[in-house]
């Protein structure tokens, strides 16, 4: 499996004998990059900082000049073709947010999106199935669009959307890939 973790999912997961392939990459500040929806007008303003081992993901959203949205991604290359889920361990702010997902086919750049509310103060483990993922550009979805496969991912982060004014703070405490009939066995 490859692991993007600290700790939590990365350890329950790494119970499991039956895993093939483990490489972790460590959560830190480094690699995360933040747009915001100022490379559209807007003016919400997201951040990330290195916490205790955890990404913490916050700001404010504002609607002023058409925006409404933040995002944060990190580069994941050279995951297993076997990989068919993807697990999260966070803490949440109450918001609803989408894990979003690069993937590179044929030369052009595709985001699959997974909505998920981020309970407010309770640790969550969430786990999706690749195939869950629906391609989207610029918050429409791409009927037709190629099937998410783990070999063409690129990326991977959270976007925090809304219509109105509003704080938030993700806590991103592990993200795994992983091969879901492995944990079964």
């Amino acid at each position: 499996m490859i692991l993007i973790s600290n700790s939590g999912i990365a350890d329950d997961l790494n119970k499991n004998d039956n895993t093939v392939i483990q490489e972790r990459i460590e959560l830190n500040g480094v690699d995360w990059q933040v747009i915001n929806d100022g490379v559209m007008g807007g003016l919400s303003l997201g951040s990330t900082k290195f916490l205790d081992s955890t990404i913490v993901f916050s700001g404010d959203i504002s609607i002023e000049n058409n925006g409404g949205f933040s995002s944060v991604y990190r580069p994941v290359l050279g995951l297993s073709t076997q990989f068919d889920s993807i697990g999260l361990q966070v803490l949440g702010d109450g918001n609803l947010y989408q894990v979003r997902i690069r993937s590179q086919i044929e030369g052009y750049s595709l985001t699959y999106k997974v909505d998920f509310y981020a309970s407010k103060n309770i640790e969550q483990y969430l786990t999706f199935k690749l195939s869950d993922f629906q391609a989207s550009f610029r918050g429409r979805l791409i009927p037709g669009a190629p099937e998410l496969k783990p070999e063409n991912i690129t990326h991977v982060g959270f976007l925090v959307t809304s219509k109105q004014p509003t704080s938030f703070a993700l806590t991103v405490k592990g993200i795994t890939f992983y091969l879901s009939s492995s944990l079964n066995e």
